[in-house]
């Protein structure tokens, strides 16, 4: 009996605490004064600044029996490609390794999900050979990316 009285007394003290430290900050979220309130009005108010609109071309490549199609996609920069997993696993896109260092492309996607997409727009000209790191051995493409004439 005595640890039945002890809970009760400590579930009444911690709501006897939490009216008292509501009492407390009740009035704290509020400007002190028309100046402060009118910062944090015009605050809210600003507008976020939009994304920029996307202006180049598509490109899809559908990911289906373990393999990419098709197998080499051209892009200039600016352009947009998605890759579309048609598949029923998951697969991403990566880059492969450039020793010399002229791979300025730089694909590296999460895992994407059997009926999900992933998109990269191109910034920089490169040439590279990108597979799926789930599936090497299969899944294997080459991505062109050229300068806007």
């Amino acid at each position: 009996m005595p640890l039945r009285n002890l809970v009760i007394v400590a579930l009444l003290i911690c709501a006897f605490a939490g009216v008292i430290t509501a009492i407390a900050d009740k009035g704290k979220a509020e400007p002190a004064t028309a100046a402060a309130a009118a910062k944090a009005a015009s605050a809210a108010k600003t507008p976020k600044p939009a994304k920029r609109a996307f202006h180049g071309r598509t490109v899809y490549v559908t990911m289906r029996r373990l393999a990419f199609a098709p197998r080499t996609i051209h892009l200039r920069i600016g352009d947009r490609v998605v890759w579309r997993n048609r598949d029923n696993v998951g697969h991403n896109v990566t880059t492969q390794a450039d020793p010399a260092g002229t791979n300025l492309v730089g694909l590296a996607s999460p895992t994407i999900q059997p009926g999900a997409a992933y998109a990269y727009v191109s910034h920089y000209a490169g040439n590279a050979l990108y597979v799926c790191t789930i599936h090497p051995t299969t899944m294997k493409a080459r991505i062109i990316v050229s300068r806007r004439s």
